[in-house]
């Protein structure tokens, strides 16, 4: 995430060098492609020839017990400690399951247990184990194209934004250090949603340094 890097994707703006966006929701991972976002007319109008300039962070909402709807797949929700049939992609689908160390796991025709994002895919899981309430990683990547899907009576749009991730960030090296990012803390918790677009800040810069600094 060096100037660099952003150089070369905005070699026309020096934009990125003191502006980001950031969008916080349930369902950010790390194969996320497209984020949805309703914004007024007006906001539209002032954001929509910045937000391609700049980098984008993504970011999952921390999960916790006071939240005020723990539905069921919430990891303090009233199934959270449920050991759980894990729904996996049929892409991988197999009949083949071996079992360490008393635990089951889908495996491949070597009777090797098969991964998903370098974790073991075991046949059962805990809804705190695939959504523990604060996640390993952020990420960083850049807006490469933007759509408004649809139009309300109401003076606001829904827009869809085509997304690029390029690297991960250790979550907590963002939330510890919000206040430094120019993050709003409340941006973190549990919502439907959150995006801003937040600029007098050389947010890149301040990444370089934190992320240097833990490495010491």
């Amino acid at each position: 995430m060096t100037d660099i890097l952003f150089n070369s994707r905005f070699p026309n703006s020096n934009e990125y060098k003191y502006a980001f966006a950031i969008y916080i929701a349930n369902n950010i991972s790390n194969s996320t492609t497209s984020i949805s976002i309703n914004v007024s007319r007006e906001e539209w109008q002032q954001t929509k020839s910045h937000i391609q300039k700049v980098p984008l962070l993504l970011a999952r909402t921390l999960y916790t017990a006071q939240d005020p709807v723990k539905d069921m797949n919430h990891p303090f929700g009233p199934f959270a400690k449920e050991q759980l049939p894990y729904d996996y992609d049929e892409k991988i689908m197999t009949s083949n399951i071996v079992t360490k160390n008393g635990i089951e796991y889908y495996a491949d025709e070597n009777n090797q247990p098969l991964q998903v994002n370098g974790k073991k895919l075991k046949c059962f899981y805990s809804i705190k184990e695939e959504k523990p309430p604060i996640p390993s990683y952020a990420y960083i990547g850049e807006i490469s194209s933007f759509n408004i899907t649809s139009k309300t009576t109401n003076n606001y749009l829904t827009v869809t934004l085509t997304c690029n991730i390029i690297d991960k960030l250790n979550y907590d090296l963002i939330k510890n250090n919000h206040q430094q990012l120019g993050i709003p803390e409340k941006l973190f918790y549990n919502n439907n949603y959150h995006f801003e677009y937040i600029d007098n800040i050389d947010f890149l810069s301040r990444i370089n340094s934190l992320i240097n600094a833990s490495e010491k």
